[in-house]
């Protein structure tokens, strides 16, 4: 459980104490690379709220602001979501998808490049461990 407040006053609450371990946890589980590190906050920040509505609110928040990068890691989950399934050329479409997607996009904000950099270089990641996948799999249906 998190610890609610060290002040009684709720308009001058306090984080919690596990607050200040979520992001060295989140990257513990999944590695500190840069594109780990890039998305931890993203990732990480909706675990700030108090509330399920303000957890909501977090996470429109940041769609919002990133846009179509929101949209691309999106993609990326529902990628995910396809190899747990074992439908693998939807899974491998989806993240080529992600791969191909038009950087001179970003003209109007820079500053959204080396998120999408990231979410590029992790579909590459993840469109050669499909494809690794699919040539497993025909293997093993041709014996």
């Amino acid at each position: 459980m998190r610890q609610t407040s060290l002040l009684s006053d709720p308009k001058h609450m306090v984080a919690g104490f596990n607050s200040l371990f979520e992001m060295p946890a989140y990257l513990a589980l999944y590695g500190v690379t840069p594109e780990n590190l890039m998305g931890a906050v993203y990732d990480v920040v909706v675990y700030a709220a108090q509330t399920p509505q303000e957890a909501s609110e977090i996470k429109k928040a940041i769609d919002e602001s990133l846009g179509e990068v929101a949209e691309l890691s999106k993609k990326i989950e529902e990628g995910k979501a396809l190899l747990r399934a074992r439908n693998y050329q939807a899974a491998l479409q989806t993240f080529k998808e992600v791969t191909l997607y038009d950087m001179s996009k970003l003209a109007s904000k820079p500053w959204l490049k080396p998120r999408v950099e990231a979410l590029m270089r992790v579909a590459q990641e993840y469109v050669k461990g499909t494809q690794d996948l699919i040539q497993q799999e025909k293997a093993l249906l041709e014996r």
